[in-house]
């Protein structure tokens, strides 16, 4: 016996050595995410139920994998939107039934300000391999109402999962009696156009199939569910973006919050030409202070001080015939150059929206799809807190103009409304008096610091300065660059055609951050100057005020969405 092991021991030594050697390079050549990937989700299947009163029952069937212990999974549905026009618009949701395996599940729910969590799962006992969840939910003042057609737009899955889906699936179902008139899909994250999906319509039912995030929008003949009327939508609104009103007290203390708070000191100096911006302020800086607000060009200014400083260049293509008839303006591309070092927040935070950490050039016609919306909000307010924090404005003045104007408009709303079911024709006139006074206030309510007056005093004289340069070609007609270099003021005052027209037969070279199909100065004096970032002033709301179901939609469009993980 000895004999025999000693003569075969190598055979088997080699055997093994070969196995191994084989699962460690089978191994390290699987990607980097199968590695690591410690869960799947191998199918997402949801079935909505369309009912006649405007409400919705859906059951969401989720396939799982899980590949090392866990607890279970958790899901996240949101219930708060905002509209196009930044309103807050909340649905109401009502879990009915969580199973797992068939029964009954283990669930905490936690009902947050925008969303519900839905935790599946004994905190007590760990699961391995396959398992399918089943949750079952109604929502309400989930569609879109059109002149001849109703919408249900529907974020099936979400993109905010730990991990893809493989396959997913989406089955809706209209009341009796409606017909699909058209629906679409949509598939991949927030804002994709992608349409990587299959659809078939069956009449009376809509049926989807992806490897993907999916949504879908479907329009329905009209008249088969509630549709709300204008008022119960005024009261929705009034609802989700509730302040407490009483008109008469409202206005006493917010005149007396404009007193205490919002006045400007006196200014005893008179505004003289400025031939060059106060020291340190930036364009957009510049323009905030001149109008005492944010312009609608607040990122075409950033965009052109950040080529001016040498952050990047900008180049503009002529576009093909074809794409002139649906798209006013060059096409334009951003290039990247130095990065954001050296820039101040506001601007590297632009830069870091723009580009992503990408060194290649951007189009600006794709960044569209890509920027959030809230980014844009939050770029304006750094560049709200950087005028308050070098000490321009009054702390809190702009967090309490925003407070003020919008406290004014509801009032005037409700007043107009809701008093006259209640009261006479006193208490209307004082709600409307009290909302349209609370709102003049509102604009006059950020205040100005003594720097700050002096500061702003300087810039409209440099304003004054560029609007009427022609008078003063003695202090600027010697200088390099001065027509580029200023453009970014021109665009935040709001006047690039003015500045350009300013420059006509002066020779000025052209700036080495800028090449395109005309010379910089052509382009701004043509009013096509504005295009270079008109397409980034939006970015994709939900839910949509416009027809998905017949195209133009996007993925993360409309209601539902949300996410979720393993725990």
């Amino acid at each position: 016996m000895l004999q025999h092991l000693k003569s075969t021991s190598p055979t088997r030594i080699g055997i093994c050595i070969s196995v191994a050697f084989l699962l460690a390079t089978t191994y390290l050549l699987l990607p980097v995410s199968t590695q690591a990937a410690t869960w799947s989700i191998d199918s997402f299947d949801s079935v909505v139920q369309i009912h006649e009163d405007a409400s919705i029952t859906v059951i969401e069937t989720i396939d799982t994998t899980f590949n090392i212990e866990k607890h279970g999974i958790y899901r996240e549905i949101p219930t708060r939107y905002t509209d196009s026009y930044g309103n807050s618009y909340k649905t109401d949701l009502d879990i009915l039934s969580v199973l797992q395996d068939g029964g009954s599940a283990q669930t905490e729910r936690t009902y947050g300000y925008s969303d519900v969590n839905i935790r599946i799962g004994d905190p007590d006992r760990y699961i391995t391999e396959s398992h399918t969840y089943e949750i079952t939910y109604t929502v309400d003042r989930v569609f879109l109402y059109f002149d001849d057609y109703d919408e249900f737009y529907w974020n099936v899955t979400g993109d905010e999962w730990e991990v893809p889906i493989d396959h997913t699936s989406a089955t809706i179902i209209l009341p009796d009696g409606a017909v699909v008139e058209q629906f679409e899909c949509y598939t991949g994250f927030l804002g994709s156009t992608a349409q990587d999906c299959t659809k078939f319509d069956r009449g009376d039912t809509a049926q989807f199939q992806a490897e993907d995030f999916l949504t879908v929008a479907v329009g329905f003949t009209k008249g088969f569910i509630y549709e709300p009327t204008a008022f119960e939508r005024f009261v929705w609104l009034v609802l989700d973006n509730w302040f407490g009103l009483v008109p008469i007290i409202l206005l006493v203390l917010t005149f007396w919050m404009w007193w205490r708070y919002g006045r400007d000191p006196k200014m005893t100096r008179s505004i003289i030409a400025e031939y060059e911006p106060p020291l340190g302020i930036k364009a957009v800086y510049a323009g905030w202070m001149a109008f005492g607000k944010p312009k609608k060009d607040l990122f075409a200014t950033m965009i052109v001080q950040m080529a001016v400083d040498g952050a990047l260049s900008v180049e503009t293509q002529e576009l093909d015939k074809a794409f002139k008839l649906l798209r006013r303006g060059p096409e334009v591309i951003l290039h990247p150059k130095d990065g954001p070092e050296g820039l101040d927040v506001a601007h590297a935070q632009l830069y870091e929206i723009l580009f992503k950490g990408r060194k290649e050039p951007q189009p600006l016609s794709r960044i569209k799809g890509t920027i959030q919306k809230k980014k844009l909000i939050e770029l304006r307010k750094i560049v709200q807190q950087w005028v308050v924090q070098e000490g321009y404005y009054v702390e809190h003045s702009f967090a309490r103009q925003g407070a003020v104007i919008i406290g004014g408009f509801i009032l005037c709303g409700l007043s107009v409304v809701i008093v006259p079911t209640f009261f006479g024709l006193f208490s209307i006139v004082c709600g409307v008096v009290s909302g349209i006074g609370i709102m003049i206030l509102g604009f006059l309510m950020p205040a100005l610091t003594p720097e700050g007056l002096e500061v702003k005093r300087k810039i409209l004289g440099f304003k004054e300065f560029m609007h009427t340069a022609e008078r003063y070609r003695s202090a600027w007609h010697e200088k390099e660059n001065i027509f580029a270099d200023y453009l970014p003021y021109a665009i935040a005052f709001d006047d690039v055609q003015k500045w350009a027209k300013t420059f006509e037969g002066v020779s000025q070279a052209a700036p080495d951050w800028y090449t395109g199909h005309m010379p910089l100065m052509v382009l701004a004096s043509s009013g096509e100057f504005n295009s270079i970032t008109s397409s980034i002033r939006s970015a994709t709301s939900t839910p949509n005020s416009t027809g998905a179901s017949g195209g133009g939609g996007s993925s993360g469009g409309g209601f539902g969405g949300g996410g979720g993980g393993s725990w």
